[in-house]
């Protein structure tokens, strides 16, 4: 893997969460440290990022798990926004869902995703 760097950061120097394998072949990295996920090859060279720390749709606080359902898309859970957001293969936002709470449909600091292979039905590890 070759050193390379993203607005200054070395890539080792990032605090990765989760990592998954794009239908490209690509490595998409649930970047927790800086509340974005990058998207990079084989080799470590960088190919796009999407994201940035907040709370309004496509924005993060400290995504932590990620995944790629068979269409392609990121599923990503977003901790402390208690939610889980679905993007494009692009990195375009298309929805999240969940809120704040103990009950159906809602979370605790989700950590991490999984994407059932026989219907892509999302499965989210929940703190509680």
């Amino acid at each position: 893997m070759t050193l390379s760097t993203l607005d200054g950061f070395c890539l080792f120097a990032l605090r990765a969460s989760s990592l998954a394998l794009t239908p490209d072949g690509h490595l998409a990295v649930a970047d927790f440290g800086h509340s974005r996920v990058q998207v990079i090859t084989a080799d470590g060279v960088f190919v796009r990022k999407f994201g940035a720390a907040g709370s309004l749709p496509g924005c993060f606080n400290k995504p932590q798990g990620i995944a790629i359902n068979s269409c392609g898309e990121f599923v990503i859970s977003d901790v402390y926004n208690n939610r889980v957001q679905v993007f494009s293969a692009d990195g375009t936002f298309k929805l999240a869902f969940g809120s704040t709470g103990n009950v159906e449909g809602q979370f605790n600091s989700p950590r991490g995703v999984a994407i059932c292979a026989h219907n892509d039905d999302v499965i989210v590890a929940d703190e509680r």
